[in-house]
């Protein structure tokens, strides 16, 4: 339910005609940077990730690793792993995410990403926490953006 208000949200709080989400035109790029940063640290890999699609072409068990990862507290995840999901185009996602053909619509990834941070800053607490452990810049830009409204 927060989740979908999340989604409203982004829709409604339009600006010189953009929605939310449009209006920050760094989300996916910090999304990305965020979940890279964060693997590195969870599986410390040979090869140097910089992107989504390195993310995606991980090995089967480091990929495993960081679905394993996800599937803890799967429930509080459930943003984080739709997230990874976008990111790698569903090649990396926990319990939760969408379909590989919705992620080819544009505005997808930045879509989500937004509902899910209304619906983690709505719920607070430890779901909060993870969203921000995972990725900081991302959220911390949509606090920003926030402020100016």
């Amino acid at each position: 339910m927060l989740h979908e208000w999340g989604h409203w949200l982004d829709q409604n709080m339009i600006t010189d005609g953009k929605t939310l989400h449009e209006q920050m035109p760094d989300l996916g790029r910090l999304l990305e940077e965020d979940a890279v940063l964060y693997t590195r640290h969870l599986i410390k890999p040979e090869e140097v990730i910089k992107t989504g699609s390195d993310l995606a072409a991980l090995p089967r068990d480091m990929r495993g690793k960081i679905e394993d990862n996800l599937n803890e507290d799967k429930n509080l995840k459930n943003g984080v792993s739709d997230i990874f999901s976008g990111l790698t185009k569903d090649s990396i996602g926990g319990r939760w995410g969408h379909y590989r053909d919705y992620w080819e619509k544009p505005g997808s990834l930045e879509r989500e990403a937004v509902a899910h941070f209304f619906e983690a800053r709505a719920a607070g607490g430890r779901k909060l926490e993870i969203l921000k452990e995972y990725f900081p810049s991302a959220y911390e830009y949509f606090e920003s953006t926030l402020k100016g409204f």
